[in-house]
């Protein structure tokens, strides 16, 4: 059975472990932020109908 990413990750160098971590917060973040702002029009459009 082949390895997990998770897995993978730990075999790289700590310097590369961070730099990984780091951008995995930042997709995660524009993530949230997308998701917040769909709701917030959703939530809009629907105030407008009313």
């Amino acid at each position: 059975m082949g390895k997990s990413l998770r897995e993978k990750i730990k075999e790289q160098p700590i310097e590369s472990q961070v730099e990984i971590e780091s951008r995995a917060q930042e997709l995660i973040a524009q993530e949230l932020t997308r998701q917040k702002l769909r709701l917030e029009k959703q939530q809009y459009k629907v105030r407008v109908r009313i």
